[in-house]
């Protein structure tokens, strides 16, 4: 582990990407798991829907700060063998997730308005 100063900020590196294709490896990881990990929220049945709404949304947030920071600071663009954006195919798994829950619970309380 190294420790560094940056201004009046002390910085402590557990150095584990040692150089730039590690660290978009791990962003890249890292926005793949927020997919998972949203996937497994939006279909938590111990979750009302609102709830699983919101934790999805999390993960929504979550990822596209990393994805932010990987295309804007870093200048990073990941592409599938089609051409097609990485990023953007992810992205949208996950808002389909938070899409279908947005109307669900709409079509909920639409019917409860009924009744």
């Amino acid at each position: 582990m190294k420790k560094y100063r940056l201004s009046t900020l002390t910085v402590t590196d557990k150095e584990l990407c040692d150089d730039r294709q590690e660290i978009i490896t791990e962003l890249i990881c890292t926005m793949e798991r927020c997919v998972t990990d949203a996937k497994k929220q939006a279909y938590n049945a111990s979750l009302t829907k609102e709830e699983r709404l919101q934790a999805v949304k999390w993960y929504t947030y979550r990822f596209a700060g990393l994805s932010d920071f990987l295309v804007n600071a870093m200048g990073v663009e990941v592409r599938e063998e089609n051409g097609f954006l990485y990023t953007q195919s992810l992205f949208n798994e996950i808002f389909y997730l938070e899409t279908s829950l947005k109307v669900e619970i709409r079509l909920d309380k639409e019917e409860q308005n009924e009744h």
